[in-house]
């Protein structure tokens, strides 16, 4: 087989039942063609072995073979089978030699070990013989079995390390130790490359790129209830306003001090003052003053302030009803600010943060198995975790459910990975995989599959997409309630100044015209 760098020859007798030599010479004419015409790729050896019980038929076409190789000083023959793909050297000619592809399909040589496990939606795969994938991996290796004609078998981690780690000191653990222990032929996924894993394993060309994020389940901004009595005004209107009072009552009590014939001595000194707080407030005055100016002064009190108070029931409305902004999560220092802890694993935390140690007082590690459990103890308990984590994995996250409350990723990138296959140093079928892999991401195949398959639409927020994120509620009267509450105070605190300022009984007034000076 071309496709794993060495010359590989089938040499497949069909119908073929007796033990007839004039039988046989046309095949052994034919293999020995083929090799004379290859002899110039490979200097080495001819490896030549049949599957299976041995018939006389192959034995004959065996002795007639050698001969002829023989005859040949270029290469010498070697009839041992080799027991797997990893081990035969590459300047080999290899002829097998079988009456049925049957038993070709069972041999080793097609068996490719991968050291997998799932992780949605990189690889999904099922349990069946042979497993069915799914996935960006899981389509690539499907096309990879059908171009260089092998049969996969999923071999998962059994420590539950998932990728796994060469240690300084020689340890490994994870798909890692199954490939350095010849347990599996490759294993793939996102690495991050450092010196023993360079130096102890032969990587593909990069099949896939994705970026490593900060996801936290949706959050709107707090607002406490005094906030949402402020905030309808600005803090410039609130300015005014106050500015505006201080001057209307100074202007009062300068009048009266100074001025008393412009408001008239019936009105009484702190009299006006007091009516036009209770106008501010909306009360009833329990006596129409009978000044004109004061009178024409009162009118148009009246009108502004019930200009303020609908001017600030429309700005209050408006608030309330308009979608409430979500929680700043754009960088680092905004999560930081707002209070989260972040989880991650702890190679990416000595990779990130390796120089910094801002983030050491709030930092959680995970295993990194714990990932899409992770996510859903989290939505569940409504903790403020910001996990680092792909933003293929979390939009696939966000796709089961839809209405519930999802997870948002930050604009910072925290790092990059580059997937690729892994395989053991110099091995023999990494040319032939990197080919295809390049021919594969020529075609287009992953940015298709990532289009049709991968929707980035569920990475989208779900609290501020309707136009209203709430509606009124108790919470929001709460702060109705409060100002309520400041009024009467105002009020009971006014009317107790009256009676201490002004202890006189009320004169009962008839009905009479008031005439304006």
């Amino acid at each position: 087989m071309k496709q794993f760098d060495a010359l590989l020859c089938l040499l497949s007798l069909w119908a073929v039942h007796c033990s007839a030599k004039h039988r046989t010479t046309p095949w052994a004419r034919c293999a020995i063609e083929v090799i004379q015409r290859s002899s110039a790729a490979f200097k080495h050896q001819v490896n030549a072995y049949t599957l299976g019980p041995s018939t006389n038929f192959e034995q004959d076409l065996l002795d007639v073979l050698l001969p002829a190789l023989q005859t040949n000083g270029s290469f010498s023959v070697n009839l041992a089978a080799y027991p797997s793909t990893v081990d035969f050297n590459q300047r080999n000619f290899i002829l097998i030699i079988t009456s049925s592809l049957a038993s070709f399909d069972g041999h080793l040589a097609l068996i490719m070990r991968i050291a997998a496990f799932e992780r949605a939606p990189f690889m999904r795969f099922t349990n069946d013989t042979p497993p069915r994938l799914f996935g960006i991996e899981g389509n690539l290796l499907e096309l990879l079995a059908q171009k260089l004609n092998f049969t996969i078998t999923i071999v998962q981690p059994p420590d539950g390390r998932v990728w796994g780690r060469i240690y300084p000191n020689g340890t490994t653990n994870g798909a890692m130790k199954l490939l350095l222990d010849g347990e599996v032929h490759l294993t793939l996924g996102r690495y991050f490359p450092y010196p023993r894993l360079l130096a102890n394993t032969t990587q593909s060309h990069s099949y896939y790129i994705a970026d490593l994020v900060l996801a936290v389940p949706e959050a709107l901004v707090p607002v406490t209830p005094l906030e949402q009595l402020l905030k309808p005004f600005e803090w410039k209107i609130w300015f005014l306003l106050v500015v505006q009072l201080v001057l209307v009552f100074g202007t009062l009590c300068l009048l009266a001090c100074f001025f008393p014939a412009v408001i008239g001595a019936k009105y009484g000194r702190g009299k006006i003052a007091l009516d036009f707080w209770r106008t501010f407030l909306g009360e009833s005055l329990p006596v129409v003053p009978r000044v004109a100016k004061i009178r024409f002064a009162l009118l148009l009190w009246i009108l502004h302030t019930m200009l303020l108070r609908e001017c600030y029931k429309g700005a209050l409305v408006g608030f309330l009803t308009e979608p409430t902004p979500l929680n700043d999560i754009h960088s680092i220092d905004a999560l930081l600010a707002a209070g989260y802890r972040f989880a991650m694993t702890e190679t990416v935390y000595h990779k990130v943060f390796h120089s910094s140690s801002r983030i050491d007082h709030r930092l959680l590690l995970v295993d990194p198995a714990d990932g899409e459990r992770l996510l859903e103890r989290t939505l569940r308990t409504g903790a403020r975790i910001a996990i680092a984590n792909t933003r293929e994995e979390i939009a696939t996250f966000n796709e089961r459910n839809r209405t519930i409350i999802n997870y948002r990723t930050s604009d910072e990138k925290l790092l990059t990975f580059h997937f690729c296959m892994y395989f053991k140093r110099s091995s023999p079928v990494v040319t032939a995989f990197d080919w295809y892999i390049r021919r594969i991401l020529a075609t287009g195949h992953i940015a298709r599959w990532h289009a049709t398959n991968l929707d980035m639409r569920f990475l989208r927020p779900t609290l501020a997409n309707t136009g209203q994120a709430e509606v009124l509620n108790l919470r929001h009267l709460l702060s109705s309630y409060m100002l309520l509450a400041g009024g009467l105070t105002v009020s009971c605190f006014v009317f107790t100044l009256e009676l201490l300022l002004f202890n006189r009984p009320l004169e009962s007034h008839t009905s009479r015209t008031v005439y304006l000076d």
